[in-house]
């Protein structure tokens, strides 16, 4: 189990951005192709075909039992201060629906400190790492704004870092975790960018590096085994995600 944070202050470095801030230096350049508007995965508005996909590649259908749609980004740090209340009309609905999300297993997802159920910690105490949701979402929040959207998701892991039941499977041999890997490695590896609102009337689009998937990416290993990432792991990440240090 990973060590209890305090509460983050910008600049927002958690303690799985740290270790993979060591090993993946240098620049990058891209390594995944675009998919066509109709093949889109990744995103809140695309979670139908992702259930599709999920069908197709393991025979497993994903229900509203087994599992839940994570925000990987809450929709609450989406919007800030000043952005339309979700659901509240069409530019809400359309901030929510290109929002980055995955399948989390439901039990996993109910208890994460994001979906603002039991959102206080207590007094003088922390829950997934914050005292409360709103601690978490306006973390996520400083990091979108400070450009670094690969801090934004790692603090989403490490509220599941901090659970012990979610590394109780560390091989991840139950269908409904494997699936949950599937489902957030495939929004990652789709997520070329992420648009907040700025105000309350415009968004902010940030480009997503390769840089930031492979963290992204091994922030998942690290959330599921409560290890940090072996120098192999973090090598497949880089290749996987075309990181290049000598650029």
């Amino acid at each position: 189990l990973l060590p209890e944070l305090p509460p983050p202050k910008l600049p927002v470095l958690s303690e799985l951005r740290l270790l993979v801030l060591e090993t993946l230096s240098g620049s990058s350049k891209p390594a995944n192709r675009k998919r066509p508007a109709e093949e889109q995965l990744g995103r809140y508005q695309d979670r139908y075909k992702e259930r599709k996909r999920v069908k197709n590649e393991s025979d497993f259908e994903i229900t509203g039992n087994t599992h839940e749609s994570e925000h990987v980004i809450a929709y609450s740090s989406l919007k800030g201060d000043q952005g339309p209340k979700r659901n509240s009309d069409k530019p809400a609905k359309n901030l929510e629906n290109k929002a980055p999300a995955y399948y989390e297993a439901k039990d996993f997802h109910r208890q994460h400190i994001g979906t603002g159920n039991n959102p206080e910690g207590g007094k003088g105490k922390t829950r997934d790492g914050f005292k409360s949701s709103d601690e978490y979402w306006e973390s996520q929040r400083n990091a979108l704004e400070a450009g670094d959207t690969g801090t934004a998701v790692q603090l989403n892991q490490l509220g599941y870092a901090h659970n012990s039941d979610f590394q109780k499977d560390p091989q991840r041999t139950k269908k409904e975790n494997q699936v949950a890997d599937s489902s957030y490695n495939t929004m990652i590896e789709n997520m070329d960018s992420v648009t907040y609102a700025a105000n309350a009337t415009e968004n902010q689009t940030r480009h997503v590096t390769p840089k930031e998937k492979a963290e992204m990416y091994l922030a998942r290993r690290t959330s599921t085994s409560g290890k940090y990432s072996t120098i192999e792991e973090e090598e497949e990440a880089k290749n996987k995600f075309g990181v290049n240090d000598e650029e």
